[in-house]
């Protein structure tokens, strides 16, 4: 009965890892195409908030005239040092200004997909290790 119970969580750490492991292909896509094809400039910070254990900021920068705005995700340590008014090197695509990321930040994407697959690993192990007696 206790194994049964596991597979709930199990399911949803798996499945969890995998949207995040989509989402991080994605976003290592789009910034390998900013690396081959972006423009690097500044930005400035305009505002920055804490969800849980994530640390965010939001920037705008100009572009031929008009305002480009966006929030992502940064480290703690990069939170912390950058106030409002903080000028941040940044990169975006000229035929698409408002594709933009943040000049070296990482692909928080992978960290969550790794880390909820890694947990799903540990579950299973230790049903593995301590469940067998309770296996029919």
């Amino acid at each position: 009965m206790a194994i049964r119970c596991l597979w709930l969580p199990l399911l949803f750490l798996v499945t969890l890892g995998v949207l995040y492991g989509v989402g991080g292909i994605r976003e290592a896509r789009m910034q390998r195409r900013l690396r081959r094809e972006g423009i690097e400039t500044k930005a400035v910070v305009v505002g920055h908030w804490v969800m849980g254990s994530a640390y965010y900021v939001t920037y705008r920068y100009y572009h031929q005239g008009e305002c480009y705005k966006r929030q992502e995700q940064v480290g703690e340590s990069k939170y912390q040092i950058w106030p409002r008014g903080t000028k941040i090197s940044i990169r975006y695509l000229p035929k698409n200004p408002s594709v933009i990321r943040i000049v070296g930040e990482e692909n928080h994407y992978l960290s969550m997909s790794f880390l909820c697959l890694a947990s799903a690993v540990f579950l299973v192990s230790m049903v593995i290790v301590l469940g067998l007696p309770w296996l029919p």
